[in-house]
């Protein structure tokens, strides 16, 4: 053989090799696109499917007031705020509920709560105590990242795992549960 016929080979073989592994990365990305649409919507549905299931609970405890339902309905239409491990962990807390473990729940909701408050926190200058829920609850009604009835709420959150932690067999009242479920889901698309 020639080495200008090698060349040219050569040169055919690494321009077919370069055609086929750009076709192979737009393969790789259009399924890459497809999965990431496909996981969004599902994001999407279970963030709806929480709220509604929380609000069919709320629904169907009679000490809850009908606002406390209405407020839970604009925060269904605000689902896109809160970053997906959120609503992942706020499922979990809906499973707690739907076994009659409203005050787990509600611990475990406190410890979502918490951890957000504490990352917004920590980069505000202002905040100088200690990142525990009451200072980071209290700083964040002083700056108006969350409203006074949020605040009020985010205190019975706070109460309600303080006892869960510290005592046995907790019973709360399902209103009180709910309230707190409420207020801790407030505080997240407060701070969102």
């Amino acid at each position: 053989m020639k080495p200008k016929t090698i060349v040219i080979v050569v040169s055919l073989l690494v321009i077919l090799l370069a055609v086929w592994l750009f076709i192979d990365e737009r393969e790789r990305n259009s399924r890459l696109i497809k999965v990431v649409n496909k996981l969004t919507k599902e994001n999407e549905d279970l963030k709806r499917g929480y709220l509604e299931l929380l609000e069919k609970y709320l629904q169907t405890q009679s000490n809850v007031a009908p606002d406390i339902i209405t407020e839970l309905q604009k925060l269904k239409s605000k689902t896109d705020n809160l970053e997906t491990d959120v609503h992942y962990e706020i499922d979990s807390v809906i499973r707690l509920v739907n076994q009659g473990e409203g005050a787990k729940a509600v611990k475990d909701l406190a410890k979502i709560v918490e951890t957000k408050l504490k990352e917004k926190a920590l980069n505000d200058q202002t905040f100088k105590k200690q990142p525990k829920l009451h200072f980071l609850l209290e700083h964040a009604r002083d700056c108006k990242w969350i409203k006074p009835r949020a605040f009020e709420n985010g205190m019975l959150l706070k109460d309600i795992r303080n006892e869960e932690s510290h005592e046995l067999a907790v019973q709360k009242e399902p209103f009180e549960i709910g309230m707190a479920i409420f207020g801790g889901i407030e505080i997240l698309y407060s701070l969102s």
